[in-house]
């Protein structure tokens, strides 16, 4: 538009032979110098870019063009040093206008200039708009934040100066004449007045985008129709009206409520055909309900009476994956104590409770050729108040570990009333637990829940973040014990039960809380009001590279000077190997805190510490009912007639 007008107003309207572009050129005492450019056909093009350039300069300014001509003679007439052919020059030019000529460009730029001064007073009216908009944006005045204010103002006993100076910058609460208005209003609500109409466009808003975020959930089509049908719907149920007139759900308000949330027209990429897509959005439903339940749970029982527990494998022998070496080489080996101990693996199956706190004791499933420990072994058998001890043939829980591990270990630990997540593992079935119950009079005292089928990776506290941070602590204390110069033989069976009683112990203190209770919170079962950062176990204990875990070179434990093992989470001092495993009178012993965080010593231990014969008794009565079993199918294959191989007395 500006090209337009300079070229037809300006430009053609004062030369007749050539074009004349009269522009402004600012020299080095900002005073204006008009020159006169003779343009030919092919040069208009070229020069109008840099009119266009200079348009907006030139409304600003807001100088009349028979003004500037006359300051310019006045100036250059008492300036002795201007040049004359200048002077002449420029009086031709002025001389070439007629005064209508000039009148009529003093109005064109007058015009210019009030228009870009209405331009510039709405952009500043409508940043004023924005800016105000932003600065309210987020302050909530529908109905449930009315009554969250009103009820505080009731319950809290705080006078109604107090509130507004507390919600004041959180809502448009102005005054305490609007508080009462708020008030009055609450409290006619809550005696089955009638909403405003704020509020029922509000109350409808939110049904009917719950209603369309549940058919997506189900991955169901959703068209505009079914928008309007639905709020017709809500609107006749909840009997909204406006102005007395029923709700027609129109077009424009499906248009702004689509804005509003973000609801657009998207093709489909995927349609969902097999048994199992079609079963995603059950099961979708399902976890959604589960972690509902549970968070339920947690407010009505609280969080220290709800636990998950799960089994984890470890091997005998951690070996590293990787390791640093030269570039360009292609074997690259390590050292190894035995080969078949990095193959084998064994089970702990620890417990946690919603407010960061560990089971008092673990169980460990040892992997025993014969399936059960014999008497001999467990005579010299390590035990620690926080193990209890079992064995399989494969190093795996079974039925009847898990059912001896309910009796002895959890229901001892836990209160009247807990609730305990499992995950859907056969070994765990919910009857024979329940059953357990009621033989110990107890069938109200657990109540039992199954984690939906192939959720366990999101909904399981314990495969979050928990098994994670105990695993690479097992690992980091086996490596650190492989480079202490002393020999210790880590898969030896005793050796790895000290190392997880030690390893249950520190990870039990009020440090490794926070991770423990990081597990429930990614699974969305509690909210996150902790701190974003936490200590870490292995850096805490292991970690000597950096000022805040800073390990001394030699042993803190009375006068020992043998070299640093590990730096204990609960003392905070750093300990040897002969202060942390050492064995005297043919008992073993560990650096164990007991209650309170006290050390106990040899004595203290001792008198904490099961006595082996409990478990003995149950494994020998296990194998004779093994004995009488078999003792029975043998009887009754060979009155039958029937011919036993080795194979099928073993089964």
């Amino acid at each position: 538009v500006r090209r337009f007008i300079i070229n037809i107003d300006i430009l053609f309207s004062f030369f007749d032979s050539s074009f004349v572009l009269y522009s402004k050129m600012t020299d080095s005492n900002s005073n204006a110098n008009y020159q006169v450019m003779d343009l030919n056909s092919n040069d208009v093009t070229s020069k109008l870019n840099s009119v266009d350039n200079d348009v907006d300069s030139e409304i600003g300014s807001s100088l009349a063009f028979g003004s500037d001509i006359s300051s310019e003679q006045s100036d250059r007439e008492e300036d002795p040093n201007i040049d004359k052919s200048q002077v002449s020059t420029t009086l031709t030019e002025a001389d070439m206008m007629s005064d209508d000529e000039k009148i009529r460009l003093a109005e064109f730029y007058k015009e210019l200039e009030e228009k870009a001064a209405k331009k510039k007073k709405n952009n500043r009216n409508i940043k004023q708009q924005a800016a105000e908009e932003e600065k309210n944006k987020g302050k909530i005045t529908h109905l449930r934040y009315k009554q969250a204010v009103v009820d505080y103002l009731l319950y809290s006993g705080a006078s109604q100066e107090e509130v507004v100076a507390l919600f004041k910058p959180d809502c448009i609460l102005k005054s305490v004449p609007v508080l009462s208005k708020w008030k009055s209003y609450v409290l006619n609500v809550r005696q089955g007045g009638k909403l405003n109409k704020i509020d029922r466009k509000d109350l409808l808003d939110r049904l009917v985008y719950g209603e369309y975020r549940r058919r997506r959930e189900f991955y169901l089509s959703v068209k505009g129709q079914d928008l309007i049908n639905i709020a017709k719907d809500v609107a006749e149920v909840e009997n909204i009206t406006f102005a007395g007139k029923k709700f027609i759900a129109s077009k424009t308000w499906l248009h702004y409520f689509k804005k509003r949330h973000s609801i657009v027209s998207r093709k489909i990429t995927h349609y969902l055909y097999s048994v199992r897509d079609r079963n995603k959005a059950k099961e979708k439903i399902t976890t959604a309900k589960f972690v509902l339940y549970t968070r339920n749970d947690i407010e009505e029982f609280g969080a220290e009476n709800v636990f998950n527990a799960d089994e984890s494998g470890y091997q005998y022998e951690f070996l590293d994956k990787r390791t640093l070496d030269d570039k360009g080489v292609k074997d690259v080996k390590i050292v190894g104590d035995q080969k078949n101990m990095t193959r084998t693996s064994y089970t702990i199956m620890p417990a946690i409770s919603a407010a960061g706190e560990l089971l008092p004791r673990v169980l460990i499933v040892l992997r025993e050729q014969k399936g059960y420990i014999g008497p001999d072994v467990a005579s010299k058998l390590f035990t620690s108040p926080n193990l209890f001890i079992t064995a399989g043939k494969g190093g795996k829980t079974s039925g009847p570990i898990v059912d001896k591990w309910f009796e002895k270990v959890y229901l001892p630990a836990t209160g009247e009333k807990t609730i305990l997540l499992l995950d859907a593992a056969t070994t765990r079935k919910k009857e024979a637990l329940k059953k357990l119950l009621i033989d110990n009079g107890t069938p109200d005292k657990v109540t039992i829940r199954h984690i939906p089928g192939g959720w366990t990776s999101v909904l399981q506290p314990c495969d979050q973040y928990f098994f994670r941070g105990w695993k690479h602590y097992v690992k980091e204390f086996q490596r650190e014990i492989k480079m202490y110069p002393q020999e210790f033989m880590i898969y030896e069976r005793n050796n790895i039960l000290m190392i997880q009683a030690f390893t249950h112990n520190q990870l039990s203190s009020p440090k490794w809380r926070q991770a423990i209770v990081k597990s429930w919170e990614d699974c969305n079962y509690t909210e996150r009001d902790r701190d974003e950062r936490f200590t870490n176990a292995v850096d805490w204990a292991f970690r000597d590279n950096d000022v805040l875990f800073e390990r001394n070179k030699q042993c803190e434990i009375g006068s020992c000077e043998n070299p640093t093992l590990i730096r204990c989470l609960r003392c905070k001092k750093s300990i040897c190997m002969n202060h942390c495993f050492w064995m005297t009178a043919s008992k073993y012993y560990i650096h164990y805190h007991g209650e309170h965080g006290k050390l106990l010593s040899e004595q203290e231990f001792d008198e904490i510490r099961p006595d082996p014969k409990e478990y003995q008794e149950w494994v020998l009565k296990r194998n004779t009912k093994q004995k009488k079993a078999q003792r029975v199918f043998l009887s009754t294959s060979k009155q039958k007639g029937r011919s036993i191989s080795k194979r099928g007395q073993k089964n």
